[in-house]
């Protein structure tokens, strides 16, 4: 069974007020995590009061949802680059020698 895709308003972050399609697991979490209601559910539900703290969640949840509809859930950022030659302390090994320093 695959996992149809359904549609979704979002309704904070920086896709709100757009019609989102994705996959129904994913639109169940949205909806869940408080950015997005089911369009199609009648009646819709009345907004309610969150509070400041309620808000900043739901927005970082947003954000975080909108990164992975783009594709960058994937993109990690590696800077560093450990320099592991002798010169620089490193201590390796290889198969027809001794440690090295």
């Amino acid at each position: 069974m695959t996992d149809e895709p359904t549609m979704v308003h979002a309704t904070h972050g920086p896709y709100a007020g757009q019609r989102l399609t994705m996959k129904k697991a994913d639109a169940a979490s949205a909806i869940a995590d408080g950015w997005a209601i089911d369009p199609f559910k009648q009646p819709p539900d009345e907004p309610r009061e969150i509070t400041a703290e309620e808000r900043q969640k739901i927005l970082e949840r947003a954000h975080q949802a909108a990164a992975v509809l783009r594709g960058e859930h994937n993109e990690e950022k590696h800077d560093e680059h450990r320099d592991m030659s002798a010169e620089h302390g490193g201590d390796y090994k290889t198969r027809d020698a001794k440690a090295r320093k």
